[in-house]
């Protein structure tokens, strides 16, 4: 008998960028820009956070939409 292995999915949100003017542009026209944003003070600690979870260490596979 084959034994199955689990499947773990996490699903995770970007961490908070700078805001232009208080503004966040969130045109889909501007994903590019989206893309380059520069990340917060705070957004650079939820980054840090997420980057030393254990249990992210070990992927196989990573999806990015």
């Amino acid at each position: 008998m084959n034994k199955v292995k689990d499947t773990i999915i996490y699903l995770v949100r970007h961490a908070e960028t700078v805001k232009e003017n208080g503004i966040r542009n969130t045109n889909e026209n501007s994903q590019m820009i989206n893309e380059k944003e520069i990340l917060s003070v705070e957004g650079e600690e939820q980054a840090r956070k997420l980057s030393e979870n254990n249990e992210l260490k070990n992927l196989d596979i990573i999806w990015s939409k």
